[in-house]
């Protein structure tokens, strides 16, 4: 399989960067514009990283039960849903293409949101 690292520690770093570190501007943003209560963010965040996670590991686990099927896949997810169904994967590649574009919204509301205040000074 692709790796985006020669080094499992090193990937872990990457991987928790880009989907941790990443949020943090938006969910601070966020929270300062929120009517909401910190107690709600903050148990809304931790009930969003606890089921994250689980399907994570959902989705680990079958990549390591196709382990040998998914060798030289570039996007094992998309293979593994086409192998289900052929319209669960049609599916999936339609989800897939749109989670690409709507990765980066946090970040462009982060800089947007920072670019609009009344006395930005940049």
């Amino acid at each position: 399989m692709l790796k985006p690292s020669g080094s499992w520690l090193w990937a872990a770093i990457m991987y928790f960067s880009y989907c941790i570190l990443f949020q943090a501007s938006y969910l601070s943003g966020l929270a300062a514009t929120n009517p909401a209560s910190t107690s709600q963010l903050t148990q809304s965040v931790v009930i969003g990283a606890i089921v994250y996670v689980i399907a994570c590991i959902i989705m680990l686990l079958a990549f390591m039960a196709n382990i040998t099927e998914l060798h030289g896949i570039e996007v094992p997810t998309l293979h593994l849903g086409a192998q289900i169904s052929p319209f669960l994967g049609a599916i999936y590649g339609v989800i897939l293409v749109a989670a690409l574009y709507t990765t980066t919204a946090p970040l462009v509301w982060s800089v947007t949101n920072v670019l609009l205040r009344k006395n930005a000074v940049l």
